[in-house]
């Protein structure tokens, strides 16, 4: 089935409904949702809040497109991902946010609208499939987060579009209290390629490249100069990696992932 084309046009909310049912393939079981008529399920406490509406306005309008069978699953999977999130977050008795986010504005759609149909479009085109759960929560997660402006919220979308799945894991890895990464320093041991490609992902998280990753400076015995420190076990998230592990719910990387980084990154002690 693909998008509004297959078996002729047809209307927003009926391409919508076809995006989660090929999307619950991916997410598991049946992605039943309480976001309105499109996307299936009973009436909810999402069915009415903003976030809810800005979510199936935004799925209408990238499901109408032409999908292929496997954009539309992504496509899907990513709402429901987002639903799940706005979910979570209402049953916790939070409020979406009332800053205007969800207002249309002088220039055109509200923030809302634009960010969450730029999110669908990078989950389209994810050939890494694992990145979807967690682009569908940094969608979902923004409708809550009055202190990320439209601007901040491109950014976070876009780093989400560029890293990589095995970044993904590596910013888990960081990010995690329970986990403890070699103490060797990044790029120093190399054994192999697998090795060498866990390693330069890691390299382009840190110094002089994204900075989402860092370590409290070396300096110098004589002039207390500020020298990188690259040591593994000494990195911490940055302000900008700390978004995306708090937004994208990192934390929630299968805990097999990251060992096999760590693995990787480990390989000259083995």
């Amino acid at each position: 089935m693909r998008g509004a084309l297959a078996g002729g046009r047809v209307s927003g909310e009926e391409a919508a409904q076809r995006a989660i049912e090929a999307g619950s393939s991916l997410v598991g079981g049946v992605a039943g949702a309480a976001l309105g008529g499109a996307l299936g399920g009973p009436p909810g406490a999402v069915l009415g809040s903003a976030a809810g509406a800005s979510l199936e306005a935004a799925l209408r309008e990238v499901a109408s497109r032409w999908l292929s069978d496997r954009e539309q699953v992504r496509v899907g999977a990513a709402a429901t991902y987002a639903r799940q999130a706005i979910e979570a977050r209402l049953a916790d008795g939070e409020e979406p946010r009332d800053d205007g986010w969800f207002d249309a504005q002088p220039r055109g759609r509200s923030a809302a609208d634009e960010l969450l149909e730029g999110t669908l479009l990078i989950a389209r085109r994810q050939h890494q499939e694992r990145k979807v759960q967690f682009i569908g929560r940094l969608m979902g997660n923004l409708c809550f987060e009055s202190g990320i402006d439209e601007f901040v919220g491109d950014w976070l979308l876009r780093q989400a579009d560029e890293l990589s799945w095995t970044q993904y894991v590596l910013l888990a890895a960081i990010g995690v209290p329970s986990v403890t990464l070699p103490a060797a320093d990044v790029q120093a041991g190399i054994q192999d390629w697998a090795s060498w490609g866990m390693h330069e992902q890691l390299a382009d998280l840190g110094y002089a490249r994204r900075e989402l990753v860092g370590a409290p400076s070396r300096t110098t015995a004589r002039m207390g100069l500020s020298l990188p420190n690259t040591t593994m076990s000494e990195l911490t998230l940055r302000s900008g990696g700390q978004l995306l592990f708090e937004l994208m719910s990192l934390a929630d990387v299968p805990p097999a992932d990251i060992n096999d980084a760590l693995y990787r990154l480990a390989a000259d002690e083995q």
